[in-house]
């Protein structure tokens, strides 16, 4: 018999089960992997090779240069897929005014013209960002 039913017997099982199980846990010892207990992990330095992290960067700023289209239709791809599969926070208000008070437009032309256009910035705003890491690598060596 374990002690939450016996103190049960005693009517005072609800009160004190939880205290009980807390105690319980505290005493089970579970087998750990090698690099889970926080001594190994504060005995490891974090490797950091600046050149490795240069060569990262200056190849994703090369295929981001290469040809944008394809990054800002992948963009899109993703953000219409995430908005169709009900994942995105994106609502019609979110559109910017001059799109949404396009007349001729269907609803869903002027949700891609949106995602087009938020594409386009994070293209170039991901672009720079890139381009400034290069930059701050290049003076680091």
């Amino acid at each position: 018999m374990n002690r939450r039913s016996v103190l049960g017997m005693f009517g005072i099982g609800a009160a004190v089960g939880p205290t009980v199980a807390k105690e319980m846990i505290y005493q089970t010892s579970y087998p750990s992997p090698g690099l889970s207990t926080p001594a190994n992990f504060v005995d490891q330095p974090i490797p950091y090779n600046p050149v490795e992290t240069l060569a990262h960067f200056k190849k994703q700023y090369e295929v981001m240069t290469g040809d944008p289209s394809t990054w800002i239709a992948d963009y899109i791809a993703h953000e219409l897929e995430e908005y169709h599969n009900g994942y995105s926070s994106f609502r019609f208000e979110h559109i910017d005014p001059d799109i949404r008070n396009m007349k001729s437009l269907s609803e869903t032309a002027k949700i891609r013209m949106h995602f087009e256009r938020k594409a386009k910035r994070r293209y170039e705003a991901s672009k720079n960002s890139v381009w400034t890491r290069i930059q701050e690598l290049m003076k680091e060596i």
